[in-house]
């Protein structure tokens, strides 16, 4: 350890979280269930219990809701394709697509 200073051999890419976390106990949490595990890991390394307990029930209530991360994803990307199809290929006719809905 050098004089005054710490390292952290942690991946840094949640540790905004959890400096937020330690500055003022709030926090706004990923939106993914996979960086909120990750978080949530995190959390566990640096033993801050109250963070822990906040993300485990904000997972829950993920858990609970009728769609889940991946079905959203797949209707989003759709949509992507339907509007970015009938912008560019205004004369295409792809309302027989399964999922796709026309525009």
């Amino acid at each position: 350890m050098l004089e005054g200073r710490f390292f952290i051999d942690r991946d840094g890419k949640h540790f905004s979280y959890i400096l937020q976390y330690m500055r003022d106990q709030s926090v706004v949490l990923p939106e993914t269930k996979k960086e909120m595990r990750e978080l949530l890991a995190e959390a566990k390394f640096y033993q801050i219990q109250s963070l822990e307990k906040a993300i485990e029930s904000a997972l829950k209530q993920i858990k609970g809701s009728s769609l889940n991360e991946h079905q959203v994803k797949v209707e989003n990307s759709l949509e992507k394709i339907a509007k970015w199809c009938a912008y560019n290929y205004q004369s295409l006719n792809i309302s027989g697509c399964v999922g796709v809905e026309r525009i």
